[in-house]
C-alpha cells in the first residue's frame, strides 16, 4: 500500500529548490564579472604606472631646458631723470567762510547754492531797525551840538563867553560826529559782500535765522586757481627747490599736467614724520579741477646724461646686500653666463643707472637670471 503523499510540503520544497538553483546561478555570474573587471582594473594600472614614468622623464627634460632658458637686454647710455614720487592734496586758492562782523536777524539772502558771483556782489542783509534808529536819534543831536557850536565859536570870535563854554560845545559836536560814523560804519556791515569773484558752495543760514560773529554765513570759493599741497622727506631737501620742475597725475580726471613748476617750499621740517611742505600753484580756468581730489605728484630731482642705464628686474642681491647682474658670454659657439658686480646709482620705477663695471653692448640677462649660477651654459629665447 503505497504512503500517503502531503501535496503542500511537496510544493513547498519544489520551489525552495528552484530558488536555490537561481541563485546560485546569479552568484557565479556576478563573480565572473567582479574577475573580469579586476582583470581589467590591473591592466589600466600597469598602462597609468607606464604613461607616468614617460610623462616624468619628458617634463623633467623640459624643465631642465627651460631652467637654462633666458633672455637679455642690451646695455645701453642714455639720459636718465630721476623723480622723486609723492601723493599730494588739491586746494582752492580761495576757499573762505564767510561771517558776519554784527549780530542781527537776517533780512534777505539774495544768493543760493552753486551761484557764480562777482567781487563785491551783495550777498545778503542783516536788520538794522534799531542802528537806523540811533542812527536818526545821533543826527538830530548833532544838529543841536552844531547849533550851539557855532553860537559858541561866534561870541568867542568876538571875545565873548567863557573858553569852557566854547570847548564844551565844540568836544560835544566831535563826539557826536564821530559816533555817527561809527553807526554808519556798522551799518555798513550789515551787508554781506562777496570778498572776490567764485561760486557760492554753501549757504548755512536762512532768513530769518540770527546771524553773528562766531556763526559762519556763506563758503565762496575761486576755481580760476588751485594749489597742490605736499609733504616731500628731507633726504630730498638738497635737490627739491623752488622752480624745480613736477608732473602731476590726477588719477580721478585721468588727466596729467607736465612742467608745473613748484611755487612754494617750506623751511620747517616736521619732526613727525621728517618730512618738510610743498605747494605747486595752477591755472584752473576749465574748473574741472576740484579741491580735495588727490594728485600723484612726480618731481624731477635731477638729469644725467649719457649715463649707462639697465632695467630693474636685471638686478640681483646676495646675502650681504651687493648688487650683481648675470652677463651672457658667447666661449667656445656656447651662451655662458657670468655674473657680474656692479655698483648702481639713482633709480626710478623701471630702470636704474649702472656706475661700474658694465659697458655699452653688454648682454644682461633679463628673464631667468634667478634660475642660474655662474659659468651655467644658457639657451636664449627670443
Amino acid at each position: 500500500m503505497n504512503p500517503k503523499i502531503n501535496l503542500p510540503l511537496l510544493l513547498v520544497a519544489l520551489t525552495a529548490y528552484a530558488c536555490s538553483e537561481d541563485s546560485n546561478n546569479e552568484t557565479d555570474k556576478l563573480k565572473s564579472e567582479l574577475n573580469e573587471t579586476i582583470a581589467q582594473i590591473e591592466d589600466l594600472n600597469k598602462k597609468k604606472f607606464t604613461l607616468e614614468v614617460e610623462l616624468s622623464k619628458i617634463d623633467s627634460s623640459f624643465r631642465k631646458n627651460e631652467l637654462n632658458a633666458v633672455t637679455f637686454v642690451m646695455a645701453d647710455t642714455s639720459d636718465f631723470v630721476n623723480f622723486v614720487e609723492v601723493q599730494g592734496n588739491i586746494e582752492a586758492d580761495k576757499n573762505v567762510l564767510l561771517n558776519a562782523e554784527m549780530s542781527g536777524v537776517i533780512n534777505k539772502i539774495l544768493v543760493q547754492e552753486g551761484q557764480h558771483v562777482r567781487k563785491g556782489q551783495t550777498l545778503l542783509y542783516i536788520d538794522t531797525e534799531i542802528l537806523n534808529k540811533n542812527i536818526e536819534e545821533v543826527k538830530k543831536s548833532l544838529e543841536l551840538a552844531q547849533f550851539v557850536f557855532e553860537k559858541q565859536e561866534n561870541l568867542h570870535k568876538q571875545n565873548i563867553g567863557s573858553e569852557l563854554q566854547y570847548r564844551e560845545a565844540k568836544n560835544n559836536k566831535e563826539r557826536l560826529e564821530q559816533t555817527l560814523q561809527t553807526l554808519e560804519t556798522q551799518k555798513s556791515k550789515a551787508i554781506v559782500t562777496a570778498p572776490f569773484d567764485g561760486y557760492i558752495e554753501k549757504v548755512m543760514v536762512e532768513e530769518g535765522s540770527m546771524a553773528m560773529p562766531q556763526v559762519p554765513l556763506l563758503r565762496i570759493i575761486d576755481m580760476k586757481k588751485i594749489k597742490i599741497e605736499t609733504d616731500v622727506m628731507e633726504t630730498y631737501l638738497r635737490t627739491v627747490h623752488k622752480d624745480r620742475k613736477a608732473d602731476i597725475y590726477i588719477r580721478a580726471l585721468d588727466t596729467t599736467i607736465y612742467d608745473a613748476a613748484i611755487t612754494f617750499v617750506g623751511k620747517y621740517i616736521n619732526p613727525a614724520n621728517r618730512t618738510f611742505r610743498i605747494q605747486i600753484a595752477l591755472n584752473n580756468y576749465s574748473e574741472r579741477i576740484l579741491p580735495n581730489l588727490v594728485a600723484l605728484v612726480r618731481i624731477k630731482n635731477e638729469k644725467l646724461k649719457n649715463v649707462l642705464t639697465i632695467p630693474n628686474e636685471c638686478i640681483l642681491q646676495s646675502n650681504t646686500g651687493k648688487n650683481y647682474v648675470y652677463v651672457i658670454k658667447d666661449e667656445n659657439g656656447k651662451h655662458i653666463a657670468r655674473k657680474v658686480d656692479i655698483e648702481t646709482g639713482p633709480s626710478d620705477d623701471t630702470h636704474t643707472v649702472v656706475l661700474e663695471n658694465l659697458k655699452p653692448g653688454d648682454k644682461v640677462v633679463l628673464e631667468g637670471a634667478r634660475g642660474i649660477k655662474n659659468g651655467m651654459e644658457l639657451t636664449v629665447r627670443k
